[in-house]
């Protein structure tokens, strides 16, 4: 019956990936597939790490950006807001209120984004700000610095001096959330 559904979906499919499947299938069966007890347990303290691994790998990707803008390049909304939205993603993993924020409603982080921040981009950075105030929220204080990075996108449209000024505070804003992000990491255990 497995057999019958496999190569009816397999009609569909191309030659090549066909292919793969059935490879990958007979390597589960000749090495043995994992039973479901052999699944690894939710254990919330090994995610908290899975989170800050990716905050770390993320570090790198902001020096790249400050030295592009330092050499006069412009980074793309597109781009850069794809980077953000990862980052706000694994933030609001680690602070439940700042989740609560940014995925109201049911919405996802693009959402937020462009639903709620496109259009009140400043008043939300303080926001976030705030909400950190009432003690060390290093997730909420990142999330802000993240936000403030989107506010300075440069536009390849607008005159040269002010895509400059853009990339200056573009660089700021990187610099800030580098800063941020590396209280987080360095509060965690070394990879």
């Amino acid at each position: 019956m497995v057999w019958t559904m496999l190569i009816g979906v397999m009609r569909n499919l191309s030659t090549q990936t066909v292919l793969v499947m059935m490879l990958s299938l007979c390597g589960c069966a000749a090495h043995g597939a994992a039973g479901l007890d052999d699944l690894p347990s939710y254990d919330e303290q090994s995610e908290d790490v899975n989170v800050e691994a990716g905050l770390r790998a993320m570090i790198p990707t902001i020096d790249k950006f400050i030295h592009r803008t330092a050499k006069g390049e412009n980074i793309g909304d597109m781009t850069l807001g794809l980077f953000i939205s990862n980052i706000l993603g694994k933030l609001s993993a680690m602070d439940e209120p700042l989740s609560a924020r940014l995925h109201q409603g049911g919405r996802f982080i693009d959402g937020y984004l462009s639903e709620v921040f496109q259009y009140q981009d400043q008043k939300e950075v303080d926001e976030i700000a705030a909400m950190a105030q009432p003690g060390n929220l290093p997730a909420r204080k990142a999330a802000a610095a993240a936000l403030e990075c989107l506010r300075h996108i440069p536009n390849k449209k607008t005159d040269p001096a002010e895509q400059k000024v853009d990339r200056e505070e573009l660089s700021k804003a990187l610099a800030a959330l580098k800063s941020r992000l590396d209280d987080i990491v360095s509060q965690s255990s070394p990879p």
